[in-house]
């Protein structure tokens, strides 16, 4: 990869738009690259690898907040793995969580489609009233 890159090359390599990367660079997930001349900025390979990371990580579910996080593991130095690992096993208990609820509105979902009305119009539909009944959550 060459040394200096354009932000429309980035954007080619990366597969990310363009104002994607400024906004990352405005949340300080990517330092400001610097400007040639005409006022281009212009991006190293450092900065594609990092923006790479962010998209890979992306590609996890991980917020920008939780990759901005790891990012910091990551630029620390010695015990990189331990702390990487315990934010990737934090992440798997909040997956676990998350499908642990979705099961549940699945299957709250498919109890109140079990009582549907007839295929034909009603005037009152139960399927409303039995969500506005339901308990919140």
């Amino acid at each position: 990869m060459a040394k200096a890159l354009t932000i429309s090359k980035v954007s080619s390599l990366t597969g990310l738009a363009v104002d994607t990367i400024r906004f990352y660079e405005r949340k300080g997930l990517i330092p400001s690259p610097a400007r040639n001349e005409a006022g281009y900025r212009i991006y190293t390979s450092d900065i594609v690898e990092r923006i790479q990371f962010i998209k890979r990580a992306r590609g996890f579910d991980f917020s920008l907040n939780e990759i901005e996080e790891l990012l910091t593991i990551a630029r620390a130095g010695p015990a990189v793995c331990s702390g990487m690992k315990d934010r990737l096993q934090r992440r798997v208990v909040e997956i676990d969580r998350n499908i642990a609820h979705l099961t549940d509105v699945r299957a709250r979902i498919v109890d109140l489609m079990s009582g549907v009305c007839v295929e034909r119009p009603c005037k009152d539909c139960h399927l409303i009233d039995a969500i506005l009944r339901a308990p919140a959550s």
